[in-house]
């Protein structure tokens, strides 16, 4: 269970010899300014962090380039593929000296170069551009409990977990955008829904896949209140904590007191560094 503010709040209460947290508006801020700031020096660095990691999909439009992404707090795009395609990530300032550039002012993908996009203001420029929609497949639906199954008229061609948009069925908790939780044939496939559903689904039911998948790591969302979720995992919140007790001491005048948190604080955000290098590249 994702740590809120509150509970950084009253840890840190408990390192202070406070009972409870403090009711003082002004100082509640103070702390709150403290734990973001702490964040943001953790997540702010130059190597993006495992739990920021994120995945986002949605349709091809036919004969659009760009797509936007400003929805998202995007930090670094990590992977992008357009029907499974890997696409490669191309600055700006090459688009038009590496491409073709006819008539027409989108650039034109020759034969000898691989599928690429470029990122830029908020939006990302697909090259070649899409010159189709994702393939619609007329389909029924069944149900049991809460996993749904559908059954396409001709071969689907998804994958476990891609992401697919059903629509026109009824009852409309079947309708919406899901991940493939199963594949059994190359005509089913299963996804979750929220609640049990009568079955089957009615309707013209078309099912069709979200074939622009963008990974990214994410800019940390800044707490706002005690009730704020902590972008940290779990076993890493007392580097908030040790990082605010460091600048409570400080303002306190009490070196010693504060040396001693700032030191903890290192400690604990080089164990944090050392987890991620862990899981980003499998080192034990």
């Amino acid at each position: 269970m994702a740590k809120l503010i509150s509970d950084a709040h009253l840890s840190l209460a408990y390192r202070l010899g406070e009972s409870s947290v403090p009711t003082d508006s002004t100082e509640l801020g103070r702390r709150l300014d403290w734990f973001t700031t702490a964040i943001n020096i953790v997540c702010g660095g130059q190597t993006p962090l495992w739990f920021l990691k994120k995945y986002i999909t949605f349709p091809t439009i036919e004969n659009q380039q760009d797509y936007s992404l400003s929805n998202y707090t995007i930090r670094k795009i990590y992977q992008i593929k357009v029907d499974n395609y890997l696409y490669e990530q191309v600055p700006f300032s090459e688009v038009y000296p590496r491409y073709e550039l006819p008539l027409s002012p989108v650039p034109i993908l020759p034969s000898f170069l691989k599928r690429a996009y470029y990122y830029r203001y908020d939006s990302i420029y697909l090259i070649p551009i899409p010159s189709s929609i994702p393939t619609n497949y007329s389909c029924t639906i069944t149900s049991s409990s809460t996993t749904a199954t559908v059954t396409t008229t001709d071969a689907h061609g998804f994958s476990r977990n891609a992401m697919v948009i059903i629509s026109g069925a009824t009852p409309s908790g079947y309708n919406g955008t899901f991940e493939v939780l199963t594949v059994p044939t190359t005509t089913t496939f299963t996804y979750t829904i929220a609640s049990s559903l009568s079955s089957p689904a009615t309707g013209t039911i078309i099912a069709a896949e979200n074939n622009i998948k963008i990974w990214y790591f994410s800019k940390p969302t800044p707490p706002t209140s005690i009730s704020s979720s902590i972008v940290l995992p779990d076993e890493f919140i007392d580097i908030l904590v040790a990082y605010a007790e460091g600048r409570y001491w400080s303002y306190a005048h009490k070196r010693g007191k504060s040396a001693d948190a700032f030191t903890e604080y290192e400690t604990r955000l080089s164990d944090l560094k050392k987890e991620n290098f862990r899981r980003m590249y499998g080192e034990n």
